[in-house]
């Protein structure tokens, strides 16, 4: 059900997605044995990636 009367707005479509494709993520990573050191290595300026490569 979408939160505006006339059932137009993907508000709660839009929420589904994101948390699908937030699950697909994390089974992928597990199934490829996506490692922190793999995460460092596609994130290497930022904070989180700073914090994996540490």
């Amino acid at each position: 059900m979408e939160s505006l009367p006339l059932g137009l707005a993907p508000s709660c479509s839009s929420t589904v997605v994101l948390v699908v494709g937030d699950a697909v993520a994390l089974a992928l990573s597990e199934l490829k044995k996506f490692t922190r050191a793999d995460f460092g290595l596609y994130h290497p300026g930022g904070a989180l990636g700073i914090k994996a490569n540490s």
